[in-house]
């Protein structure tokens, strides 16, 4: 079943980060649209597992905000001669990375619900 929140907040967040990076002048539209659609992914895939984001323990929130703003630094060396691109590189490794954390609490949240009728059809003999 499709959850219509989830998926409006996942449009409304790729449409925000798609429209400010056309408005700041990146010239690749491809690009653009891959980081909305990155974007889109991880609005959609956060607020479909809220519930688990809301009842985590601090140290699994402080590792969260901990990736989120340390895998761009880490993942986009200063090395690199990227020029204009640094920013929207470093917002599409911030959105893979919170997109595949996002994922990561949808898979460990299917293994629950499927773990949870065995449990109950086992206690029912």
């Amino acid at each position: 079943m499709v959850e219509l929140k989830s998926l409006a907040v996942g449009t409304l967040v790729g449409a925000a980060i798609f429209g400010l990076g056309y408005v700041d002048g990146i010239e690749s539209l491809q690009f653009v649209g891959v980081l909305g659609l990155v974007w889109a992914i991880a609005g959609w895939s956060l607020a479909r597992n809220h519930r688990v984001w809301r009842e985590a323990d601090t140290l699994p929130s402080l590792l969260f905000i901990l990736l989120a703003v340390g895998v761009p630094q880490f993942g986009t060396p200063s090395a690199l001669p990227l020029g204009d691109f640094r920013a929207p590189i470093m917002l599409l490794a911030m959105g893979i990375a919170v997109a595949g954390m996002g994922l990561g609490m949808e898979m460990n949240n299917s293994e629950s619900i499927e773990e949870e009728p065995t449990t109950a059809a086992m206690s029912a003999d």
